[in-house]
């Protein structure tokens, strides 16, 4: 292990994790403008799963530093850079619109390529239509454009719950660990 419990192995685990929110953010925002042009990565599923490695642990950081005094607990925990603010925001907000673009175009179910050749759209596993290749790679970014508008809002609130972490951290000469006790 790292040696998470010390104060240095803690600093060290919210820098690995900065580095990984914003290689997931920046990731996700190259897929979602590639979409707009039909193109689409199949191995772009691995962007859910960086989500969790990075959001869980963010949440865990700001817990800890966001006061407990019984008042309602702040958008942001103390610390957040203003621009990360606006960053996160605008993502939260923009993730309304494209979520619902996402649902109309894909309304019918889930491209999908045989086996044996071809493309249909089916939805939960039932056969709906055949469609041709390029509906095919149309309906796949689509479908890449809803996922990484909400990558994009995960990896940001991440960076931002992480980056007010590092400044606590800073401030106080003490850092904080998600996996440290309290």
């Amino acid at each position: 292990m790292i040696g998470w419990a010390d104060n240095h192995g803690g600093q060290i685990v919210i820098l690995k994790m900065k580095k990984l929110a914003i290689a997931g953010l920046v990731a996700s925002l190259i897929i979602h403008l590639l979409s707009f042009a039909h193109i689409h990565f199949v191995a772009d599923f691995i962007l859910h799963i960086g989500v969790f490695i990075v959001f869980v642990p963010a949440i865990r950081h700001a817990q800890k530093i966001t006061p407990k005094d019984g008042k309602r607990r702040p958008r942001f925990p103390p610390g957040v850079p203003g621009w990360c603010k606006v960053m996160t925001l605008v993502l939260f907000i923009y993730s309304f619109p494209n979520f619902a673009i996402f649902m109309g175009r894909m309304g019918e179910g889930a491209p999908k390529a045989r086996e044996g050749g071809g493309y249909e759209i089916s939805h939960r596993g039932d056969f709906i239509r055949e469609i041709n290749e390029a509906e095919y790679h149309q309906l796949m970014a689509y479908q890449s454009r809803g996922f990484s508008g909400h990558w994009m809002l995960f990896y940001s609130a991440s960076y931002a719950m992480l980056s007010a972490t590092g400044i606590k951290a800073r401030n106080s000469g003490k850092a904080s660990s998600p996996l440290e006790p309290d």
